[in-house]
């Protein structure tokens, strides 16, 4: 029995080592600018897919049809009219975005079915494996808000604190179905490293991220008399630091991150034109996000991944957003990881990075294992 024990920890270990290179290709390809990550990546979990469905009975390709119907028929549709758009803005880089939004929640409902996986230990190592890249690159490169600009060839310092909040959350998601209390120190780190990128978004997702964290475990104190001298403790010390620090902080942030352009941002401004130009057949089909002067001036990004998502997808994206989110609320009775995978959803408003993206694995995975097992999606 004890031999047994032993082999299958060493299993479990193994397999989830390998399973945390494979999840780490993404990162590996924003990091060298390399493509051929993202096509082993793909590719791997092309071989993955197929390889489940065709020679294992619980992946036998009927049972998912029938079980993921509907989820089915509306990426069916949306890869239909992405695939006429593909022709008709003669931009094939929507066959990869396609591939990425099929692949993605098959890739992670076959990963869910593996015996010995561990998510708590893969985003653990995801998330430190990232943090040591960040330090090796300070220490290399600099920590300056022009040095990380250089980090990964092609990428702003925009994509620096995604990449840590998305393995930040992935993390604190795992911890809190595995301890029922979330991780501090690192929430901590994710928003150190956003501070030292000095990008809006970053800071301000971070900064929710960090707060929630903090207040959710004082709350799930279960002494109300330690619940109210911990909550007291820290109002006192943010009124303490606001008192003695309020206007360095301010001149900080003014001064040294993007806050000092206001809300009003480029990025509002491409909102309201793309949606502008939109009439009913762009409403169904989409339009060609390329078309606007504006985000042309901006190398043709629109930076927001569902004003991309509707341009390549059309109106069955929106639907099948509001299907993928509708899943999200009502399957999922802890509001704190619900909470927790909205900030993701937030993080797409700002920039092209989610569904369709490198790092969908971290939506589906959460989705799908928090969910009730027997659901119809």
């Amino acid at each position: 029995m004890k031999y047994k024990t032993i082999y299958a920890n060493i299993i479990s270990y193994i397999t989830n080592i390998i399973l945390t290179a494979f999840l780490l290709l993404p990162i590996v390809r924003i990091i060298t600018g390399n493509t051929f990550w993202l096509y082993l990546y793909i590719a791997l979990s092309i071989i993955t897919i197929i390889f489940s469905l065709i020679i294992n009975y619980k992946y036998r390709i009927s049972k998912f049809i029938i079980k993921y119907r509907y989820f089915i028929i509306i990426s069916f549709l949306c890869i239909i009219i992405s695939l006429f758009n593909c022709i008709r803005y003669n931009n094939y880089s929507i066959l990869l975005f396609s591939c990425l939004f099929i692949i993605s929640p098959l890739l992670s409902y076959i990963i869910l079915k593996l015996k010995y996986l561990n998510l708590l230990f893969i985003s653990r190592l995801i998330l430190i494996s990232y943090i040591l890249i960040i330090i090796t690159f300070m220490l290399r490169k600099g920590a300056t808000p022009d040095d990380f600009n250089h980090y990964f060839p092609g990428n702003s310092r925009n994509t620096v604190s995604e990449i840590q909040l998305f393995c930040q959350i992935f993390y604190s998601c795992c911890f809190l179905k595995k301890h029922g209390r979330l991780p501090i120190l690192s929430a901590v780190i994710t928003f150190a490293i956003s501070i030292l990128t000095f990008g809006r978004s970053g800071i301000l997702l971070s900064g929710i991220l960090l707060c929630y964290t903090i207040f959710s475990n004082i709350l799930s104190v279960k002494s109300s008399q330690l619940k109210i001298l911990l909550m007291i403790a820290i109002i006192f010390l943010i009124l303490i630091l606001l008192k003695n620090y309020y206007i360095d902080i301010i001149n900080y942030l003014v001064l040294n991150t993007n806050f000092n352009s206001g809300l009003e941002t480029s990025r509002l401004a491409i909102y309201k034109s793309y949606i502008g130009n939109l009439n009913f057949s762009d409403i169904i089909i989409g339009e060609d996000f390329r078309k606007s002067e504006l985000i042309l001036e901006y190398n043709s990004n629109p930076h927001n991944s569902f004003i991309r998502g509707h341009s390549y997808f059309g109106i069955t994206y929106i639907i099948w957003l509001i299907y993928l989110i509708d899943i999200l609320i009502k399957n999922n009775a802890d509001y704190k990881f619900t909470f927790l995978i909205m900030l993701i959803f937030a993080r797409g408003f700002f920039d092209t990075s989610i569904l369709p993206g490198f790092f969908d694995y971290i939506i589906y995975l959460l989705i799908l294992d928090n969910i009730n097992k027997d659901i119809t999606l």
